[in-house]
């Protein structure tokens, strides 16, 4: 089977792809951090999710971001955004990450 096929949504942009592997990577306060960003960055720039959707979508319980609510609702919103609001979010979460990390060392 061609591997193009099992690529997951955001795996078609590489910054969006880097951002998400860090993102998943990340300690569960960075995860809370990015995902508050995510979403508040995301809904000043207008994207908008459906208030049920984690009902709408519980059968995907196996995605890593599925196991908390905060996470999903990032993604999600992520999900919808347009390239170009994915591509500046997913910027904005490689230099939130960055600065994090920064402040532990």
């Amino acid at each position: 089977m061609n591997a193009l096929y099992n690529k997951r949504w955001y795996d078609c942009e590489p910054t969006l792809s880097l951002a998400i592997s860090l993102f998943e990577n990340s300690t569960p306060e960075a995860k809370e951090v990015c995902s508050n960003f995510i979403i508040k960055e995301a809904s000043t720039k207008g994207v908008t999710i459906n208030n049920n959707f984690r009902e709408m979508f519980e059968f995907h319980l196996r995605r890593w971001y599925d196991k908390d609510k905060l996470t999903s609702e990032a993604m999600e919103y992520l999900r919808l955004a347009s390239i170009d609001v994915k591509k500046e979010l997913a910027l904005g979460v490689i230099k939130l990450l960055q600065k994090l990390d920064c402040e532990e060392e």
